[in-house]
């Protein structure tokens, strides 16, 4: 089959690369050779390697720089860069977080920045497309290298995913009306709105304590009342994740609320991977407290994410029983004052122990079975995540990067920079 020609820019680098290899021959070859017993003159030895005679002298004086040593100084990232940043390129891929070029740009400037300064010119659109990474590998040889092979017990791997909770129920529903009567409209209330739920579960039948994320700019001491299962509780301008959030998700909610069962053994969390859910400062932070972080591939999350295939389709169910039961009840719609209670109860009869458990083993994590995902389930869907960004904040500062960039496995070893859980309920 007939590859593709190659581009002009392609081909010039590849001439000025055996210019090189050329020039370097000539001058060993100067230096250490003879022809028919006599020494060699400059031009004879240019001639014979197609060099020019001046460029070789040059050279062999070690005056000047070859075009390829000249480019190299206008290059965007140096060698050494580049090299760092296809690691972290492809270390991304095998994880199930196959980098977008905009991710791509973005870590480049951070590198960039970090020689240069935060003044530093950014690279170009044209510059990501001389970067292939490659293809990411399919979701089971991801669990199967980063938890079977490596030993992970279930008591160590997690899962995480966010939801949308209305405050008010707007479903079908089979009412009684009037006869003949084919649709029955029923009065609801105008200000709906929704809370995101951030739920952990764990492999061997547990969770850690949700969080909770209100639209507003401060919480009040209202939300909080009636909080059963002592959730987290935060807020936002859009009432969904954001960069910020998820940063402190992972530094103050799971390393803490996971820390003591590990007991230094590394932790593998879940989460989705189709859209941009982690940053340098997240997976830094990741791999400095030793977790795996593991992103579900895109279009994929009704079959493989166990938190939307089990668990979130009970708790909707057990949400939209308590959203009517209150309304029948208190003859109003349900506000973010009731809403935390309200939760509390949908959220402690739907993640049970079995649920819990169900969710990894009908996804083939924990038992690991790749039998569990029918050809029939991995056909195209959209993805079920609510709208958020988690976690995604504007890059870190330039030591945690280049820690991160670093650093191709999570080691043994726990840096404990948080001591003691939060003391409060929110974030």
């Amino acid at each position: 089959m007939t590859g593709r020609s190659l581009t002009e820019r392609v081909k010039k680098l590849k001439c000025n690369r055996l210019d090189l290899q050329r020039l370097k021959e000539a001058a060993t070859a100067y230096h250490n050779g003879t022809l028919a017993g006599k020494k060699q003159s400059l031009r004879a030895v240019a001639n014979r390697f197609k060099v020019s005679k001046l460029t070789l002298q040059r050279y062999i004086n070690g005056k000047g720089r070859t075009m390829l040593e000249f480019n190299a100084t206008k290059q965007k990232l140096t060698n050494a860069e580049e090299d760092l940043l296809v690691r972290f390129i492809l270390e991304s891929a095998d994880r199930g977080f196959p980098l977008r070029h905009r991710e791509v740009k973005q870590y480049a400037n951070v590198l960039r920045s970090s020689r240069l300064g935060v003044n530093s010119q950014p690279v170009s659109q044209a510059w990501i497309y001389s970067l292939n990474p490659e293809a990411v590998k399919s979701w089971f040889d991801i669990v199967e290298e980063f938890i079977v092979k490596a030993g992970i017990p279930p008591e160590n791997i997690y899962g995480m995913d966010e939801s949308g909770f209305p405050t008010a129920y707007s479903g079908k529903e089979r009412v009684v009306g009037g006869r003949g009567t084919r649709t029955q409209h029923k009065q609801g209330g105008a200000d709906r709105e929704n809370v995101t739920a951030v739920v952990t579960i764990c492999a061997d039948g547990s969770s850690i304590r949700p969080l909770l994320i209100f639209k507003g700019k401060n919480i009040k001491e209202a939300w909080v009342k009636g909080n059963d299962v002592d959730v987290f509780i935060t807020c936002s301008d859009h009432g969904w994740t954001d960069g910020n959030i998820g940063r402190r998700w992972l530094k103050d909610v799971f390393e803490p609320e996971t820390r003591e069962k590990a007991r230094g053994q590394p932790r593998v969390l879940l989460l989705d991977g189709h859209s941009s859910h982690y940053t340098v400062e997240f997976i830094e932070y990741a791999i400095e407290h030793n977790i795996i972080v593991l992103g579900y591939p895109a279009h994929c999350t009704h079959a493989l994410q166990g938190l939307d295939v089990v668990c979130f389709a009970r708790m909707k169910e057990n949400w939209k029983q308590e959203i009517v039961n209150y309304e029948d009840t208190n003859f109003r719609p349900v506000d973010k004052n009731e809403f935390t209670y309200l939760f509390s109860r949908a959220y402690k009869s739907s993640f049970i122990a079995d649920n819990i458990k169900a969710a990894f083993r009908v996804t083939g994590v924990h038992p690991f079975s790749r039998d569990m995902i029918s050809e029939a389930q991995m056909k195209p869907s959209l993805t079920t995540s609510t709208k958020g960004t988690f976690p995604m904040p504007q890059p870190s500062p330039v030591h945690a990067v280049m820690a991160a960039f670093s650093a191709n496995r999570p080691t043994n070893t726990i840096k404990n920079t948080c001591t003691t859980p939060p003391c409060t309920p929110s974030l």
